[in-house]
C-alpha cells in the first residue's frame, strides 16, 4: 500500500502477525493494519489500571455479569485491516462474549467498555482519537482517567461526553448497572 510518497511504502499487519511477535518488553497496537507502540504507563498510572480492572471484574463476578480484561488483554475492532486495541482495563457481558474457544488470542468483540489510564507519554490528541476510534469500532463506553487533572470521562457512542471531578461519584450505567465508585477514592 502506498502512503502517497513514490518512495515510501507502508507494509500492513494482521492481528495474527502481531500476536506471534517475539517478545521485545513493549505492547503494541494496530490501528488499519499499521504497528503502533504503546507508551509505559508508569507506576501510577499502572497502579490505577490495575485498580479499575480489578474493581470492575469483581463487581462483574460478583453479579454474574460478564468478563474483565487487563492492561494485557487485546481486542481485535476489525478486519483487513486490522484493528487491535488494548485497553487499561475492559469489559464485555456474558451475552457478548464468544466461546470459551475463541479467547485465547485477541477478542473478537468490541468491549462494552474500555477503560483508559492517561500516562505520561500520552497526548491529549492521541487520547481523543483513540477513544473516537473505540467508539467508531463499536464499544459501548470509553472512561477516560486523567490523574493529573484529577478528572474522569466517560465517552458514549451516541450521546456527548461526560467529565466527573473529585466529589461526583462514577456509576457504571446500562454497562455496569448497580456499579458506583466516588472519584475521592479513585484519585487518592
Amino acid at each position: 500500500m502506498h502512503t502517497g510518497d513514490a518512495m515510501s511504502v507502508t507494509t500492513l499487519m494482521t492481528a495474527e502477525e502481531l500476536l506471534a511477535l517475539p517478545d521485545d518488553g513493549w505492547q503494541y497496537e494496530l490501528v488499519w493494519g499499521e504497528l503502533r507502540r504503546k507508551p509505559l504507563s508508569g507506576g501510577d498510572a499502572s497502579h490505577l489500571g490495575l485498580r479499575f480492572g480489578g474493581r470492575i471484574n469483581f463487581f462483574a463476578e460478583e453479579h454474574d455479569l460478564g468478563y474483565a480484561t487487563g492492561a494485557d488483554g487485546g481486542f481485535r475492532l476489525a478486519r483487513d485491516p486490522d484493528v487491535v486495541l488494548i485497553p487499561d482495563a475492559a469489559y464485555v457481558r456474558w451475552d457478548r462474549m464468544p466461546p470459551k474457544g475463541e479467547r485465547s488470542g485477541f477478542l473478537p468483540v468490541a468491549p462494552d467498555l474500555a477503560v483508559e489510564v492517561v500516562s505520561p507519554g500520552d497526548t491529549r490528541p492521541e487520547v481523543a482519537a483513540k477513544v473516537a476510534l473505540y467508539l467508531q469500532l463499536g464499544v459501548g463506553v470509553v472512561w477516560i482517567v486523567d490523574e493529573p487533572s484529577r478528572t474522569f470521562a466517560v465517552h458514549f457512542r451516541n450521546r456527548d461526553p461526560v467529565v466527573l471531578r473529585v466529589g461526583d461519584v462514577l456509576e457504571g450505567g446500562d454497562v455496569l448497572p448497580g456499579f458506583r465508585w466516588p472519584l475521592s477514592d479513585i484519585f487518592r
